[in-house]
């Protein structure tokens, strides 16, 4: 596992100083919208390393290596959740360092589920159907995830702040759950994929 992930912070260490300005720009500086925005951003570092082994037909030479489906499927998830902790503590961060910028609570908890609910959809579609097509797919549901979040925000405002944040509690639940399932689904069609 180790090994895998020291592979992929190789592949990406040029590239990672654009992911983190953004995630830093959009996160740290923008309203809630953008703050959702840049968490859902952080999935497009492991859709990102999924494009990279498959340019570099990495699947062949895991055919020769020990590490089971479930590792290499692991692999990507692990980089999605450290980048939406990554988001997160730009968020924190923000505000500490700037108190007038601060978000509302919900819409933070609210952007995390929505990071954790983009992780559970697109990377089974893209273990599924190679990262062009899974991608394509994905971007689809980002915008889904957008008028969802204007949605959310507007109802908000007609809401109480306590049960909009409970609200937000149970979604970010919902997400974690989602993760065991997509987790589950990933590694049944990656090994699919493998297979054929």
């Amino acid at each position: 596992m180790r090994g895998i992930l020291y592979k992929d912070l190789i592949t990406v260490r040029k590239s990672i100083f654009i992911y983190v300005l953004l995630v830093v720009l959009l996160a740290g500086f923008g309203d809630g919208f953008q703050v959702t925005l840049g968490m859902v951003y952080c999935i497009m570092l492991p859709v990102s390393l999924l494009g990279y082994d498959e340019r570099a037909h990495f699947e062949r030479l895991l055919a020769a290596m020990p590490p089971s489906p479930l590792v290499r499927v692991l692999d990507k998830y692990i980089f999605a959740y450290g980048s939406i902790a990554f988001a997160l503590l730009v968020v924190f961060a923000r505000g500490l360092l700037f108190p007038a910028l601060t978000v509302e609570p919900w819409m933070i908890v609210i952007s995390c589920a929505m990071a954790l609910m983009s992780t559970a959809v697109a990377l089974p579609l893209v273990f599924h159907w190679g990262t062009e097509r899974g991608r394509g797919i994905y971007l689809l549901t980002i915008g889904v995830q957008m008028a969802l979040c204007f949605i959310i925000r507007d109802v908000a405002g007609t809401m109480g702040e306590s049960s909009v944040l409970m609200g937000s509690l149970a979604a970010v639940v919902v997400g974690v759950i989602a993760n065991g399932v997509s987790v589950a689904l990933s590694e049944r069609l990656y090994a699919r994929r493998l297979a054929a």
